[in-house]
């Protein structure tokens, strides 16, 4: 039981540390942490370590390295996928994300509602309405947008960006949870939009 539980605690501080190189771009710590992991043979067996691996080697700018240690995964899981998925949203390549969106769904990965965030955010930076239209159809197939407003909010921006009020309004009457982050989101998008 020992064991287990230093190989837990051994867990947490990789973790603790690759979230810290993430927040302040510390590439070079974060290679130093990943070195170490592979040392204690910890970054083949915990898919938390290599999804908090992708996550510092996205937000440290070095999208490449979170590609790779994504491939080295035996099994990705919604999260590694997401958390890849969200790394090209945020290096701006809208369309290697969805390629990625859509090849997660292929692979009989069910999207959660941080992975439809981000395909909605792919959507916005390509800038077409008729791929926010195909996201929120998926989205309503899930059903899960009326209890999560988070996505529901992010559906709100998109539309508004796409200055389609209208749907921005249908969009947050469906919402079953709303709080003042979705509030003011409609409010943006009438303010913002050029039919007022």
């Amino acid at each position: 039981m020992k064991k287990h539980d230093a190989v837990l605690s051994s867990v947490r501080d990789f973790m603790v540390s690759l979230k810290s190189c993430a927040k302040v771009k510390d590439l070079e710590k974060g290679i130093q942490i990943h070195v170490e992991t592979v040392r204690v043979g910890l970054h083949k067996r915990n898919e938390f370590i290599r999804t908090a691996l992708i996550d510092m080697y996205s937000k440290c700018g070095s999208i490449d390295s979170a590609q790779d240690v994504f491939d080295e995964l035996l099994v990705h899981d919604v999260v590694s996928w997401t958390t890849l998925i969200s790394a090209y949203v945020e290096h701006n390549h809208p369309e290697r994300a969805l390629e990625f969106f859509q090849q997660m769904k292929h692979e009989g990965v069910i999207p959660n509602g941080f992975t439809f965030v981000c395909g909605l955010k792919a959507c916005g930076y390509i800038g077409t309405i008729n791929k926010v239209l195909e996201m929120h159809a998926e989205i309503a197939r899930a059903g899960i947008m009326e209890k999560d407003p988070v996505l529901g909010t992010a559906m709100i921006d998109m539309y508004a960006q796409c200055d389609e009020v209208g749907m921005a309004r249908q969009v947050f009457d469906v919402i079953t949870t709303r709080n003042a982050v979705s509030w003011t989101a409609l409010v943006s998008a009438y303010s913002h939009s050029r039919v007022c």
